[in-house]
């Protein structure tokens, strides 16, 4: 049986009436007799009872136009879906992200795309800057929103979205939560929480080449994976720590966010994704990100090629 039969089948259901279902299909009476026969002898059953006056279902029919119609829906339904995912109309993004994005403009971002392609659905999943370019590179995600350093450019491309310094987080009854700057030199010997070295090793690394050319050897006394963490360690007194300066935006009680007095190191998040041509719907994901970024008049937007 063919789906073509199927059609015909259907159509005749409805009508009842050969005339009319051929004239519906644009075909001829006696060819539409001829496919429904070879239905029916295909499949060894009657489907039609069939007079001089009219034309009738029989159970079999029944059962099997109730059958055929939900098969011929769920294919409309599939050529639609297709055509929608080619045309970026629906389909997923998997999108990783470092917990500090969400004190950038990327929450407002997603809501704005969410608003804008109801049917694309976003997976966001929360990982950091060096698992997310092996996912990336090993096709488990599509985009990410990370800490380009230590990339690989000449896979991926990438635009710059955050470009700012770090500040000095501290307790609230801390010695330097009165300065209005503190010198890079006050890390000298200070307790620091850091991120773990593990899974930010290039902020890290970045980090401690510019303690050594600063002249200080801060005490590192706890690592975490998590900004959040380190926050809350820090507002429990463990010790200062070196965080983004959006991280004042989240308002933690007993913390004191200081600037540095000299050049402090900066904080980057970059959109990253694949060097090949993106599906449909990442092609309207990137293109939306680039657009909000832009109204934002964000000056500091670099572009890699």
């Amino acid at each position: 049986m063919s789906l073509r039969q199927m059609q015909y089948f259907a159509v005749l259901a409805q009508e009842l009436h050969f005339g009319k279902a051929a004239a519906r299909l644009h075909i001829a009476q006696p060819a539409l007799s001829q496919q429904i026969r070879n239905l029916e002898d295909r499949l060894d059953v009657k489907l039609l009872e069939r007079t001089s006056r009219n034309v009738s279902l029989t159970r079999a029919g029944q059962l099997y136009f109730k059958r055929v119609q939900a098969i011929l829906r769920e294919i409309a339904l599939a050529e639609s879906d297709v055509q929608r995912l080619s045309q970026g109309v629906c389909g997923v993004v998997r999108a990783g992200y470092l917990t500090s994005a969400m004190n950038t403009f990327l929450p407002d971002a997603v809501k704005v795309f969410r608003e804008t392609h109801p049917k694309i659905s976003l997976d966001l999943r929360n990982i950091c800057s060096h698992d997310q370019f092996s996912a990336l590179a090993n096709k488990e995600l599509d985009v990410a929103f990370a800490n380009p350093q230590g990339l690989r450019k000449e896979s991926f491309h990438y635009c710059v979205f955050v470009d700012e310094a770090h500040v000095l987080a501290v307790p609230r009854e801390h010695r330097l939560a009165n300065l209005k700057q503190v010198p890079l030199s006050e890390l000298d010997g200070e307790p620091l929480v850091t991120y773990h070295r593990h899974t930010s090793c290039k902020t890290m690394q970045y980090f401690y080449e510019f303690f050594k050319k600063a002249g200080v050897k801060p005490l590192v006394v706890q690592e975490a994976p998590l900004e959040q963490t380190i926050l809350s360690l820090v507002a429990g007194g463990v010790g200062v720590a070196m965080v983004p300066s959006s991280c004042a935006s989240q308002h933690k009680a007993g913390i004191v966010y200081i600037p540095f007095s000299d050049n402090a190191p900066k904080f980057r998040i970059a959109m990253i994704w694949r060097d090949e041509p993106p599906a449909p719907s990442l092609e309207k994901f990137l293109n939306t990100m680039h657009a909000l970024a832009l109204t934002k008049d964000r000056e500091n937007l670099v572009q890699t090629p």
